[in-house]
């Protein structure tokens, strides 16, 4: 519990404020988990402060909700496009930068310097291009005889999305010593 506190404070999340009067206050609690290996074999014990949001009442509380999360195909073609455009939102402010900058600027450098084992690579490249490709097999399970599509889409050379999927419908009975069916779509 006390790692997870001292992220908070690490990462600048949360600072405590007063109590505001007439209004109903979010509880938290703690969520612990225990990761497992592929053994079954406990390699770490976790713990997670959640808020209870479930105590809100809608009309009293709040009017409207919001989830501010992205899907990872925006999130990358986000990466993508800025890759390309080779211009960090923080660089547009050399010239004149304020304390808010140098506090985003610090900010970035503690979420990369606590997360190095993640990562995408995305280059700069002048080919500022869509392209996909899509494939499928025919029959390509031949114990249920359903086949599976997948595809990649890239914005020049940074892939941004895929898919790999099995079709819920049969494909008829024919026969499966058929070459596989491949097609390649370019979208530019």
């Amino acid at each position: 519990m006390q790692e997870e506190l001292d992220q908070f404070t690490r990462n600048d999340v949360w600072y405590l404020v007063p109590r505001p009067k007439d209004s109903n206050v979010i509880g938290t609690k703690w969520v612990f988990r225990n990761k497992i290996d592929e053994n079954g074999v406990i390699t770490r014990n976790k713990a997670r402060l959640v808020a209870q949001g479930y105590t809100q009442v809608k009309g009293v509380d709040f009017d409207e909700t919001f989830a501010p999360v992205a899907r990872l195909e925006s999130v990358r073609l986000l990466l993508a496009i800025a890759c390309h455009l080779s211009v960090g939102v923080c660089a547009r402010f050399q010239a004149n930068p304020k304390e808010s900058h140098l506090n985003a600027v610090k900010r970035i450098i503690r979420y990369v310097s606590g997360t190095p084992t993640l990562g995408i690579y995305y280059s700069f490249d002048s080919n500022y291009e869509i392209a996909g490709y899509t494939d499928a097999d025919w029959v390509g399970n031949v114990d249920d005889r359903k086949s599976t599509s997948r595809g990649c889409f890239y914005v020049g050379n940074n892939l941004v999305s895929w898919h790999s999927k099995k079709q819920a419908c049969l494909q008829p009975k024919q026969n499966t010593s058929l070459p596989e069916v491949v097609a390649h779509n370019y979208y530019g």
